[in-house]
Parts: C-alpha cells; sequence; structure tokens
C-alpha cells in the first residue's frame, strides 16, 4: 500500500480520472452505478426514439463553438476570481497555494 494525499490506498484502485486523484470503495460503487444507468438510459432511448437520438448524437459545429466558449467563460471566471479573492481576502492566498500544493504532491502515474 502507498501513502499519498493523506490515505492510504492500494495501488491501481482508479477510476477514469483517476491520475488525478484516488476514490474510496463506495463512491468508485456509485461512480459505476451512475455509469450503468446512463448506460441503460441511453440504450432505452437509441431503442424508443431512434431518430431524436440519432438527432442528438449528430455533430453540429454550432455546438462545439458554444462548449468552447462555455470553457473559455468559464476559466475567465475562476481566474477573476482568483485574483479578486487573493485581494479581497486575507487568508485566501494561503489557502489557495495549499490547494495547488496538495495538486503538485498527487501523483500522476
Amino acid at each position: 500500500m502507498d501513502e499519498r494525499a493523506g490515505g492510504r490506498y492500494r495501488t491501481g484502485e482508479y477510476i477514469l480520472a483517476g491520475p488525478l486523484f484516488t476514490v474510496d470503495r463506495r463512491r468508485r460503487a456509485l461512480l459505476a452505478g451512475h455509469g450503468v444507468d446512463n448506460g441503460a438510459l441511453s440504450l432505452i432511448a437509441a431503442v424508443l426514439e431512434p431518430a431524436r437520438f440519432r438527432a442528438l448524437l449528430r455533430f453540429r459545429l454550432r455546438w462545439m463553438v458554444i462548449g468552447i466558449l462555455s470553457a473559455a467563460l468559464l476559466y475567465m471566471v475562476f481566474s477573476v476570481g482568483n485574483v479578486v479573492s487573493r485581494a479581497v481576502l486575507s487568508q485566501a492566498a494561503s489557502q489557495i497555494e495549499q490547494i495547488y500544493v496538495k495538486k503538485e504532491g498527487l501523483s500522476l502515474s
């Protein structure tokens, strides 16, 4: 067992986003259940209303542009929030730095 990020876990206990964080057994079961639920609902939608389901899966440039612009806007909101919180709140800077230190300490392998 390795000891990282303040907790114990067995090497290899990851989900798809696992290189960034570890997940305990109960949460992993919950996430797997959500994946099964979403897959089942998608399958039901594809069987019951195939034309509508195919329309949702069709590539649309407009949707891609909206997604990229939304991501850029969200990034800007967090960047502005970071700057404003550091300027307004006295303890924010140290707390934000602690988050980045914890992030750097995690293994990506």
